[in-house]
């Protein structure tokens, strides 16, 4: 009972039936009282989650615009300083991002107006903050020169492929540039760093062998795939032939498609990361063919340029027509002699 009497005042400020005065104090208060929910909120929306996040938000409507925080999301990064709907806008998640557009549009205009406020200053730190490109001139050039790129079999003839220990250094190296960090300002580049890495494959494919390739995908391009949020990692887990060429519905519930043969690995279920054991990780022993969203050895190498280019500007336009909805939204509500 004393639980569901902290949340009263929110309820009413959502309901209208308190005047506020100042903006600032009535959100510190709202923090405040919700300061044991926010935590498993943010959570939600990191772990692309929207069920979970439809439960909050029904439950406390003023997370909506109130929730505020640091949180560790799926890909490892940690978000400073973080609201719910500027982390709903970094996940890149239209379906959590359409929840929250539902819920604040049921709200008072200075709400409504405040969640545009959050969500700008972010978009604002993105289109500011500088691209900083990976290099891939040294991994290309040693891959290339390697001659010691071989595929061998483990005992359960599970493949492996090895390289000279100063390509398999460049590995270790490129791993650390990409590992996971806290982020106050801007966003994580890691999508675009992935994408970058299927287009260097595609450049090369044709100068390198089995080997090569397949080396390049379990030691460049899946280490950028075990960095991924998690929205991302169920969009490549269900795979971008289904999504983009047949136009299926996204489906978070999809499992990845196991087609190694001939090991011990045959047939069972591996997450997107890797076995509950640990025996199999992304990164170590496999790469996920985000084509058809398949666990595999085979070096063919699909459009994934082309789909991934694709499905990043149907999320893109998805996430532009939430955020012009909110807009909207904020504009048919603003009593006459508002400001904008």
């Amino acid at each position: 009972m004393a639980h569901n009497h902290r949340f009263a005042f929110a309820g009413l400020i959502q309901q209208r039936q308190i005047h506020v005065t100042s903006v600032e104090s009535i959100i510190l208060k709202l923090q405040y009282q919700l300061q044991d929910t926010i935590p498993y909120y943010l959570q939600a929306i990191a772990n692309a989650d929207p069920i979970a996040v439809k439960n909050y938000l029904s439950q406390f409507p003023a997370l909506a615009f109130a929730a505020f925080g640091t949180i560790k999301t799926y890909s490892g990064n940690t978000y400073q300083n973080i609201t719910g709907v500027q982390l709903a806008y970094l996940m890149n998640d239209p379906d959590i991002m359409r929840i929250l557009n539902a819920t604040l549009k049921k709200s008072q205009p200075w709400i409504i107006e405040n969640a545009q406020k959050q969500l700008f200053k972010k978009m604002l730190e993105v289109s500011q903050q500088k691209y900083l490109p990976l290099d891939f001139s040294l991994i290309v050039k040693a891959i290339t020169a390697d001659a010691n790129i071989v595929i061998t079999y483990s005992e359960n003839n599970f493949i492996k492929v090895r390289a000279s220990s100063a390509t398999e250094k460049l590995s270790a190296e490129f791993r650390e540039k990409i590992k996971p960090r806290n982020i106050s300002q801007g966003k994580s580049f890691i999508e675009q760093y992935l994408l970058a890495a299927y287009k260097i494959l595609e450049q090369h494919r044709s100068k390198w062998n089995r080997a090569k390739i397949l080396w390049f995908q379990i030691n460049i391009i899946a280490p950028l795939q075990s960095r991924v949020e998690k929205r991302c990692a169920q969009e490549l887990t269900q795979g971008l032939s289904d999504l983009v060429l047949t136009g299926k519905p996204f489906d978070r519930s999809r499992k990845l498609i196991n087609c190694i043969e001939n090991n011990a690995y045959k047939g069972i279920e591996i997450d997107f990361r890797g076995t509950s054991d640990g025996a199999l990780i992304l990164g170590r022993d496999y790469f996920i063919d985000i084509f058809y969203g398949a666990v595999t050895f085979n070096d063919y190498i699909h459009q994934d340029v082309e789909l991934l280019e694709q499905w990043a500007t149907q999320k893109s336009q998805q996430m532009d027509d939430l955020i012009k909805e909110l807009e909207i939204s904020f504009v048919s509500k603003k009593p006459a002699g508002m400001k904008v």
